[in-house]
């Protein structure tokens, strides 16, 4: 019988599989994800359909991503529109005149015309009245005068043609079932407005000789796929879980790899993959990502020969691909790129999978777009990456939650202030995040950056990295930056925060033990600051259990009083409306999930006392937990026996 925690990591390990999985999978990704035999299923599919035998159960259709993905329809015979994205009730609109003053309340103009466009749409007397679609928006762009998807323009059907709707689905509206993929909807056409239809059918045969050549290249794929040490090697890619890092799974790093050969920057060869392993290494910061891409490279010593034919296996499935898309992109479709784009793809869908085929110059042509999507710079002055060894004090403050109220920005404040006391010459803030959190790890630090500006004075400031997801890895990174004097700031409820790193010192004679074993001199100092909890004072601001429950109960104002001040008040409806979608009935299970996880993988709270697996925790299982920290996890209060 499976105990609950066997059952835990089993979750674990499909969640950081669906992590990889998580996008419409390039057809040859399948490979590593556990799944080559679905990948043959869908080329033979494909095949038999371009060359006039289809299968009922198989369908083909163009992938078009618009500027927004949107939800229209009607609703108990009412039209109505909103963002997919955002289903909360503010974001549903019944009129134009909704969606107007929504955009202009939260400054986002971009909402108006694919929202109205859609509207407009969902106001036809044809669709029935519970039946809603899922579409992409494609708006008419004035100074090219095509019509702007996401990553690429497409041509007007028509010169008074608008906006282009790319329905994918249709849905019942009260139930969410889906009732089919790209529907005819055909009917809703109008002279301004264009409805593609996705679906592709009555395509043009392949050639003879073309058929002959995707045939072979199928073949030679499924020949090499079923020799036995390819079989156990690609077992063993699919299920390989890092249980210090979620993302540190070996078919994540495959999946990137087989990216990367898309975009044309890598070769598909033994060689190829050693360069595109030397490139990750080099651009990673931490020693800890660093041995990890290392290990991926490791494994595979001894053992290149079997390495190769899964190269060759995929290389022999993306020839099949490109036969494909070229064949489909000759023909006369209902979206068109502009001049000089390729085509962004098409999508094969089988019972329970869905996969696309992707033009390798559609690849190519936005990994070029790159520098648009590149982070915003700190507002702030950036630190250096590395300092010389010093004994200079640097405070950091780890910022340990999942909703930051106003009470937060008070003890951010609170920590500058000492540090500038003391006389550091570094502050920094150490934002976690998980996928039970509100906020992700670049809203964290947005919002932080904000905060901090305006008090930081002539200190140097910095956010510690994505992957320092515990207290732990905080420290680590300001050491391997070479600070050797560290004030941590807490709050009076971190306590064993403090009791945890002073076990770890005095376990290693004073020293910090990395995670590389390796023992370095350093001096870790304490600040408390923010209300003592359990002095009767009021401490409401700080707590973000009750900043959620205000905005569950409709306790509009009273949730916006506890959010941080620097937030503007259309910052502050976004923070509202992002905390509605989160804490809504639809992602509750997800949530309970998460946060069991959480204490599997390294985001569990830090509690004192020796590591253990007895029922006084549940032990880390990451670096941390290896190289002898304190890291036991407190038991969530399902996991705790009831006394009889």
């Amino acid at each position: 019988m499976k105990t609950f925690r066997n059952l835990l990591l089993e979750l674990a390990a499909a969640k950081t599989t669906s992590a990889v999985t998580g996008h419409l999978s390039h057809i040859g990704e399948l490979m590593y994800t556990g799944s080559p035999d679905v990948a043959l299923g869908h080329l033979n599919a494909t095949h038999d359909m371009l060359t006039g035998n289809p299968r009922p159960d198989h369908k083909l259709s163009i992938k078009a991503d618009g500027s927004m993905s949107v939800i229209f329809g009607k609703k108990e015979g009412v039209p109505f529109v909103r963002y997919a994205k955002a289903a909360n009730a503010d974001s549903v609109f019944q009129t134009e005149q909704q969606i107007i003053d929504f955009a202009t309340t939260n400054n986002k103009p971009h909402y108006i015309k694919p929202l109205t466009a859609s509207l407009r749409a969902a106001q036809n007397p044809k669709i029935e009245r519970n039946h809603s679609f899922q579409a992409d928006a494609i708006i008419d762009n004035t100074e090219t005068g095509s019509l702007k998807g996401n990553m690429i323009s497409y041509k007007k059907p028509s010169d008074d043609t608008r906006s282009m709707l790319a329905v994918h689905g249709r849905f019942h509206s009260v139930t969410g079932e889906k009732i089919e993929s790209n529907p005819d909807v055909s009917f809703l056409n109008t002279q301004e407005q264009h409805f593609p239809r996705l679906g592709l059918t009555n395509l043009p045969s392949l050639s003879s000789e073309n058929s002959s050549i995707l045939k072979e290249h199928i073949a030679k794929a499924q020949t090499t796929l079923e020799d036995e040490s390819v079989r156990g090697m690609l077992g063993e890619i699919s299920s390989h879980v890092d249980p210090t890092n979620k993302l540190g799974s070996r078919s994540l790093f495959f999946v990137k790899f087989s990216n990367a050969v898309q975009r044309g920057t890598h070769s598909r060869t033994l060689e190829g993959f050693q360069k595109f392993g030397n490139d990750q290494i080099e651009k990673s910061k931490g020693n800890a990502d660093k041995l990890r891409i290392k290990a991926h490279l490791d494994s595979f010593t001894g053992r290149e020969s079997t390495l190769q034919k899964i190269f060759d296996a995929h290389n022999s499935l993306d020839s099949a691909r490109s036969i494909i898309t070229n064949h489909i992109s000759s023909g006369d479709l209902s979206l068109t790129p502009a001049t000089g784009e390729a085509h962004e793809g098409f999508v094969s869908e089988l019972p329970g999978s869905m996969v696309k085929f992707v033009p390798s110059e559609f690849s190519k042509q936005n990994s070029e777009q790159i520098e648009k999507f590149k982070r915003r710079p700190n507002p702030l002055p950036p630190i250096k990456e590395e300092v010389e060894k010093t004994q200079a004090p640097v405070v950091f403050y780890p910022g340990k939650f999942g909703t930051i109220t106003r009470a937060h920005e008070k003890m951010t404040i609170e920590g500058i202030q000492h540090a500038i006391q003391i006389g550091a010459t570094h502050f920094f803030h150490g934002p976690t995040s998980s996928k039970s959190h509100i906020l992700n790890y670049e809203q964290k630090r947005s919002m932080l950056s904000k905060i901090v500006k305006p008090h930081i004075g002539d200190l140097s400031y910095g956010i510690t990295q994505a992957d320092a997801i515990t207290p732990f890895h905080g420290i680590e990174e300001l050491i391997q930056k070479g600070h050797r004097n560290i004030t941590v700031i807490h709050g009076s409820d971190r306590q064993d925060l403090r009791s945890s790193i002073e076990k770890h010192l005095a376990k290693n004679n004073g020293m910090w033990k990395s995670r590389t074993d390796e023992l370095i001199p350093v001096t870790i100092n304490f600040h408390e600051v923010g209300e003592k909890r359990g002095t009767g004072g009021d401490i409401s601001e700080i707590s973000g259990t009750r900043l959620r429950e205000n905005v569950v109960n409709g306790n509009r104002d009273a949730a916006v009083a506890m959010m941080p001040s620097v937030l503007t008040p259309d910052e502050r409806g976004e923070y509202h409306a992002a905390i509605a979608a989160k804490n809504s009935k639809s992602t509750k299970m997800e949530s309970i999930v998460n946060n069991m996880l959480s204490y599997i993988f390294e985001e569990g709270e830090v509690s004192s006392g020796q590591m253990t697996s007895d029922g006084s925790g549940i032990a880390g299982l990451g670096d941390d937990a290896r190289a002898g920290n304190v890291i036991v996890r407190k038991k969530p209060r399902m996991f705790k026996r009831r006394k009889r």
